[in-house]
């Protein structure tokens, strides 16, 4: 079937929903989550289903909810034609101090109670219960702390600057990052010695790396004694340790004790993420009802916090056998502060370096937290679902290994953000792309489902199909006052924060019709299957063997995909021959506007608009001959008034530099416009015999070379009439110059 059959069906589809938007909402059908419905029927399309509805983000404050209230919830999203709820434990909005975390916390007895409500709920009334693996995000849990090895690391660096012959004899010198709360203790992993050939811009140093000196053999303890160098530089020793980054779940607190977040780059992390689960949560009941009605696991933002250099055990031995040497010698061109490299090296560019290093991350992150709990999600029939971007990774290739990759439409800056995702999906021949949508700051209680449905529209022309809307809040929550609990309102302050606390607080929460709506929009989107593979690399190199591979070269999992003709403007404006080379995009036209026209000046030498712009059409491209003499090209537009019209030539008769050719050539186009398309006469009036009149061109410098020539002039008919024919006119120009 067509993307353009199945998308008449699905305007069909969304007529037909708005004509029954009155009638009471149907229930949802019982159907498989994967893989969804291929219909072939307008029915197919317009009947709902809990793998096309949209979703709700849920929004509990920890285990403080009464189970009555949680299946009335579940209750009300279903007859508004929602079909799935995903369990957040998200509570921006309240204040630490009267939340129970002891005994009311994120995976007590009353949290796991309510978690089996919810789930037991979900299967009456046809929605699908999704659970977030952890309290709010990045995945934590409480039975670590930033001292075991499941916790996240960090590199930090101490360092000391000395002068030709300066001695320094004593203890090394301490981090310049400070630690945060609950981090004990660190790690040493390097000392080394650097001559400072220049200070560069922002207080960044560049060193000589040819005097790298490693003194670690020399350090007792923690305690060093060397000498500079008296060859009349200035020198730097810096020492490596490698600590724990103390990294606590977002928005709490959620548990007693603290749940630290768990090292996503070594498979300790993912172990013990999959062990606390197995032991503390997952009892038989809950196993059974997630078998049985449950849809996805799933892992919020990847928001890795630190002012330092996100870093893992094992880093230098996974660096050395992924990439092939040693990574020591250049850790000064690694090391961070908030967020800034401060060292680069002087005969090297040092982002090659930090391109393999992130590439090794990004790796890690896949191999060892990414696939062991995709597979873990199996095991109970579920699907894995997750926001795998964030840090300098390669998120194309991590959409095709998770079940389901998830994108935002609060961080998205164009559709771009979106297509990278979708593309790796695609090319993993993988189904859905979800997106939590419709998050504005400074909007609660303010959204409307008009704003929500055009930001969808930008998500659906991504590739989005399946929607989690952000967000539904419980009911009420400890210290909330009217009209309830919003886990993002008051906040930053006491003010306004993000949208939304959909529900029956919501004046507009009663339109079934919006949730009978979009199951349409999400089947076409998973039917119709990508229009063309794209594929497009990061500009990334390395050091290693392989130079050239990038983050999505040669190590990349998948099998690339030849680029097409549409997939990256930029290298198609680098390849064209003649094009600016200014870095200004090109504008992307109307099918209508897409005929290359000249632009001619008015009677006298006068340039109306002061243009001597070109815009160029991204669909036809034709190469700019050095010594063609042309004018300044403009594209066809429709709201031009008739004396602004410009010349119609087609590619095969173009007009003389001067003489009165050119007037000829005029006279013999616009006779062609008069006529139909086998030249059949068209129906005439005073319009259609206009003159032209041949004013004189002043002379104008062109590639160097000066000419003359002659321009026309239309006489301007009536207005009515003159939009008709112009209208017509542009048309017709427009088929012939294609």
């Amino acid at each position: 079937m067509s993307r353009r059959t199945l998308l008449g069906l699905a305007a069909a589809g969304a007529s037909a929903a708005m004509l029954a938007a009155a009638a009471p909402p149907r229930a949802l059908a019982s159907t498989p989550v994967q893989p969804l419905p291929q219909p072939a029927t307008l029915e197919g399309f317009s009947l709902p289903t809990k793998a096309t509805a949209p979703r709700f983000r849920w929004w509990w404050p920890n285990g403080e909810v009464d189970i009555d209230e949680i299946r009335r919830e579940v209750q009300q999203v279903a007859e508004n034609g929602f079909g799935g709820l995903e369990v957040a434990n998200v509570h921006h909005s309240v204040p630490g101090e009267v939340l129970d975390v002891e005994n009311l916390g994120w995976g007590s007895p009353q949290w796991i109670a309510a978690l089996e409500a919810a789930l037991e709920a979900g299967a009456e009334h046809g929605v699908e219960i999704d659970v977030t693996l952890g309290p709010s995000w990045p995945a934590a849990i409480p039975t670590i702390t930033p001292q075991d090895p499941a916790a996240l690391v960090e590199l930090v660096h101490g360092q000391v600057e000395l002068t030709a012959g300066q001695r320094i004899s004593g203890e090394l010198p301490e981090p310049v990052v400070e630690p945060k709360g609950g981090v004990s203790g660190k790690q040493l992993l390097a000392v080394h010695a650097v001559q400072i050939a220049s200070r560069g811009e922002k207080n960044v140093l560049v060193l000589r790396r040819s005097s790298l000196v490693d003194l670690t053999s020399t350090v007792s303890g923690t305690k060093i004694d060397w000498t500079a160098p008296d060859d009349g530089g200035e020198w730097i020793l810096l020492a490596y340790w490698q600590r724990g980054m103390g990294q606590v779940a977002e928005g709490g607190p959620h548990t007693s004790p603290e749940s630290y977040v768990v090292d996503h780059f070594s498979r300790a992390g993912a172990d013990a993420l999959i062990a606390y689960w197995e032991k503390n949560i997952l009892n038989s009941r809950v196993r059974d009802l997630l078998s049985r009605t449950g849809g996805t696991f799933f892992e919020d933002s990847l928001e890795i916090e630190t002012h330092a250099t996100i870093w893992t055990r094992a880093m230098q031995t996974e660096f050395s056998s992924r990439i092939g040497y040693d990574l020591m010698p250049f850790l000064p061109v690694l090391l961070e502060i908030n967020e800034r490299y401060t060292f680069e090296f002087d005969d090297i560019k040092s982002h090659r370096v930090r391109d393999d290093f992130n590439l090794v991350l990004s790796q890690l992150y896949t191999d060892h937290h990414l696939v062991p709990l995709r597979d873990w999600s199996h095991s109970f029939g579920l699907e894995y679902r997750v926001q795998a971007y964030g840090l300098e990774q390669d998120s194309l290739e991590q959409a095709g290994i998770v079940d389901i990759i998830e994108t935002e439409s609060l961080g998205a800056k164009n559709l771009d953000d979106y297509r990278v995702l979708a593309s790796g999906r695609d090319i993993a021949g993988r189904t859905i792309m979800s997106c939590e949508a419709a998050a504005y700051l400074g909007k609660s209680y303010s959204s409307t489902w008009n704003e929500v449905l055009n930001t969808l529209g930008e998500t659906f022309a991504g590739g989005v199909n399946q929607t989690v809307l952000h967000g539904f809040a419980y009911a009420k929550a400890p210290g909330s006052q009217w009209p309830g609990f919003a886990a993002f309102t008051p906040c930053f302050n006491n003010a306004v924060g993000y949208s939304e606390a959909w529900g029956p607080r919501m004046p507009v929460w009663g339109a079934p019709q919006v949730g009978g709506r979009l199951p349409v929009a999400h089947a076409v989107g998973a039917a119709s299957g990508p229009s063309q593979v794209r594929r497009r690399l990061l500009p990334a190199e390395g050091l290693g063997p392989d130079r050239h591979r990038g983050l999505q070269g040669t190590r990349h999992r998948h099998r690339p995909v030849p680029r097409t003709r549409g997939d990256d403007v930029r290298a198609r404006r680098e390849a064209t021959p003649g094009t600016r080379e200014t870095g200004t995009p090109r504008r992307v036209l109307r099918r209508l506007e897409c005929s290359r026209v000249d632009r001619l000046p008015r009677p006298g030498g006068e340039r109306r608009g002061g243009g001597t712009r070109r815009r160029d059409s991204l669909a036809r491209q034709r190469p700019r001959r050095s010594r063609q003499r042309r004018h300044p090209r403009r594209a066809l537009c429709t709201r031009n008034p008739p004396h602004r019209l410009p010349r119609l030539l087609a590619p095969q008769a173009r007009a003389p530099s001067r003489g009165r050719g050119r007037v000829l050539l005029l006279r013999q186009r616009e006779a062609q416009l008069r006529e139909g398309p086998a030249g059949v006469p068209r129906a005439g009036g005073a319009h259609d015999r206009q003159r032209w009149r041949a004013h004189p061109l002043p002379a104008r410098r062109v590639d160097g070379r000066s000419h003359a020539g002659r321009c026309a002039r239309m006489e301007r008919p009536p207005r009515a009439q003159r939009d008709h024919r112009l209208h017509e006119r542009s048309r017709r120009a427009a088929h012939a110059l294609r």
